[in-house]
């Protein structure tokens, strides 16, 4: 996020494209802005200074996630907060000044100037967590005995700042970086100030942590916010979980169309949060996602009323015995595009009864964790249309099972391979003979030597479809490397590349990026949007 000042001013090396139209009509102009949000930053940069319709336009993408967006450098932390300061009022600056004084000059640290345009009232997603760490950096440029206090007094200030002014502000995300859980301002500035900014709200994420602070919040949000759209919560197990897991079920009740709930913990509050679920949002909610849940019949009752869910994720959960997983089998989900199953203590028999449950709907996406005869017979009975596969803890010995089912999946277009364990030894040992023929998207998350990416590569042939691979493998090195660009040199299908478990590369592992990018014009995608492709 660089060079996000008014006063930026565009490389040269990167102009805008002399074929396009700076008169574009508003739909078509959406259309090309939106091209550029996906594809990153880079090309925004040179959009500042076309025309001010332009202008605004690269600057709502620059803003909208500054904290969220991708992983933040020092230097882009202090850039960020800077700007962000010298939009506060002549007041508030006045008061930071005076509270932040510890003896020395500090002008610095608050900004006298005042920007052309107030950045902060472009965003519309917030992540605390960064936001603080971002504070942090910034700080310790100018005060050697920094405290938990000094941040969170900028963050409060600029926090309000956000809120009052971001009129598009729809998204924010709870969690702390420090030991010190108090100071969260939310509950503070709600019950200070006049107009409901949390009104407007539409997906929140909570890291719940035990403190007075975090805790008034949860309960004070249902009277204040009732239309998230999005609800993510992540709790551990503590004295007070009961209330914990009553106060969200309270924020459930509340929403007049919830339609994605994930609930990370929660083992003794299940049902509880189950229940509100399915008695009200029964019509809306399309996403549900439970991690270290644990299920009882009540709340699968209760969940099972969900006739609209589309999305569903079981992961290391409890209590889903043959009598409970029924209960969801009986419920026929008709809706249902995707199906996620992943425990470390593997129930084969709970897996299949899982996937039998979508035996009446379109299941286009599974993941599953287990790779036996009667799952891989399941699957093809009752689901042979699925177009995205994900094979958690793979293993060389479920081979033959695997071969079946890709196989009997003529549909499937993208396949991950996962091992759940960091291995240095290669464990994908065979040839791509094995994988479907429309397969555009391939991710191996497990160890895999050079011979055996080659191996793998060239038994797609001429009739490779791939267009994205991703390797994210601590152990990459330039020999697969080398491997890619042949087999890019002979496919010229392959339009992304993704090389993950590495933040440096070597100078030869540079050359041959360079050579997919600058010869085949194979785009490299950053570690941290993976999931994004």
């Amino acid at each position: 996020m660089v060079n996000l000042f008014c006063c930026y001013r565009p490389k040269k090396k990167n102009p805008i494209p002399k074929l396009v139209d700076r008169s574009l009509p508003d739909p078509i102009l959406e259309l090309v802005f939106s091209q550029l949000d996906d594809s990153g930053s880079k090309g925004l940069y040179s959009c500042l200074t076309v025309n001010s319709k332009w202008n605004l336009k690269a600057r709502q993408i620059l803003w909208k996630r500054p904290f969220t967006s991708k992983p933040l450098s020092q230097e882009n932390s202090i850039k960020l907060i800077r700007t962000l300061l010298l939009c506060l009022d002549t007041t508030t600056k006045q008061m930071l000044r005076a509270l932040l004084k510890d003896g020395r000059p500090i002008t610095n640290i608050i900004p006298n100037e005042s920007p052309l345009f107030n950045y902060a009232s472009l965003m519309n997603e917030l992540d605390y967590k960064e936001f603080e760490i971002s504070i942090q950096s910034y700080l310790l440029n100018f005060m050697s005995n920094l405290s938990i206090e000094h941040i969170h007094l900028i963050a409060k200030s600029l926090f309000i700042l956000i809120m009052r002014t971001g009129s598009t502000f729809r998204s924010l995300i709870i969690d702390k970086f420090s030991e010190d859980y108090a100071n969260l301002p939310i509950t503070e500035i709600q019950l200070q100030r006049k107009s409901n900014y949390l009104s407007r709200i539409t997906k929140l994420n909570l890291n719940y942590y035990e403190s007075s602070d975090i805790f008034d919040f949860l309960r004070l949000l249902p009277t204040i916010c009732n239309d998230l759209l999005e609800f993510t919560v992540t709790i551990c197990d503590f004295e007070n979980e009961a209330l914990v897991n009553r106060s969200v079920a309270d924020v459930i009740s509340s929403q007049r169309a919830l339609k994605k709930f994930s609930m990370d913990g929660a083992r003794n509050g299940g049902n509880t949060i189950l229940i509100a679920l399915g008695g009200s949002q029964s019509k809306t909610l399309t996403s549900a996602k439970f991690r270290l849940m644990n299920f009882k019949s009540a709340g699968m009752r209760s969940l099972a009323k969900c006739s609209q869910l589309k999305e569903l994720l079981f992961e290391n959960c409890q209590g889903l015995t043959i009598e409970i997983t029924k209960i969801l089998y009986n419920a026929k989900l008709k809706n249902l595009k995707n199906l996620i199953i992943w425990n470390y203590h593997k129930v084969p028999t709970v897996t299949s009864l899982l996937i039998k449950s979508t035996m009446n709907s379109e299941l286009k996406e599974l993941t599953l964790d287990i790779m036996i005869i009667g799952t891989v017979n399941t699957i093809l009975e009752h689901c042979p249309n699925i177009t995205t596969l994900k094979i958690f803890d793979y293993q060389p010995k479920h081979n033959i099972q695997m071969f079946r089912l890709l196989k009997g999946l003529p549909n499937l277009e993208r396949l991950t391979i996962y091992r759940e364990t960091k291995v240095e030894l290669g464990v994908i040992n065979f040839s791509g003979n094995y994988l479907p023929n429309n397969l555009k998207y391939l991710r191996l998350e497990c160890g895999i030597s050079s011979d055996q990416l080659d191996n793998l590569l060239k038994g797609l042939r001429d009739r490779s479809k791939l267009k994205i691979l991703i390797i994210d493998y601590f152990k990459t090195e330039r020999s697969h490397l080398k491997v890619i660009v042949e087999w890019v040199k002979r496919s010229r299908t392959l339009k992304f590349l993704g090389i993950g478990g590495k933040s440096i590369f070597s100078k030869g592992e540079l050359t041959e990026l360079n050579i997919l990018q600058k010869e085949y014009g194979v785009s490299i995608i950053p570690s941290h949007k993976f999931d994004y492709y």
